[in-house]
């Protein structure tokens, strides 16, 4: 039973990594995962990683977007933007209208689709233990063994010190 939980779990973590690789070059594709899928989501991310939980919606996410498409091109595969917009449709309309229709961040738009509000918020202070807060936007910088080296509302600073070029 062991040797066969072992091999599932192989499976599924190739899936996983195949269903995520993928990279947007337009603005049409959107990966919709579940609070409970963005751990493993995070894992499959290898060395030090900026997790960017916002909203297209949101004053406040648009103020510090800037200055994360400016770490994500150090590297962009270490920017895990996570997009808490309930409807994906008007995190579109933000890119097309703010973007020229491409993601800043070199990678494919992800929106987290939640049950209810602040179940991802709990899966992530229950894997990290740390309190990410209760606003967006909300950043946690981690190590390449996804331990938490800061967190905060713009941390973008401190990231771009120890995020390095691919």
């Amino acid at each position: 039973m062991s040797h066969l939980l072992k091999i599932f779990s192989v499976i599924f973590v190739m899936c996983f990594l195949c269903v995520f690789s993928a990279q947007a070059e337009d603005v049409g594709k959107i990966l919709s995962i579940t609070p409970d899928n963005v751990p493993r989501y995070v894992e499959t991310i290898k060395g030090v990683k900026l997790v960017f939980i916002y909203a297209s919606w949101c004053p406040t996410c648009r103020k510090v977007m800037p200055d994360v498409v400016q770490l994500s091109t150090v590297n962009p595969k270490s920017i895990i933007a996570l997009s808490v917009d309930e409807d994906a449709g008007q995190l579109l309309q933000y890119i097309s209208e703010n973007y020229g229709g491409k993601f800043p961040l070199g990678t494919t738009p992800i929106v987290v689709k939640e049950k209810n509000s602040g179940h991802l918020r709990d899966i992530l202070r229950s894997i990290w233990r740390t309190d990410i807060g209760e606003g967006i936007p909300s950043m946690v910088l981690l190590d390449a063994d996804n331990n938490v080296i800061a967190q905060g509302t713009n941390i973008t600073n401190e990231a771009a010190t120890v995020i390095s070029k691919p």
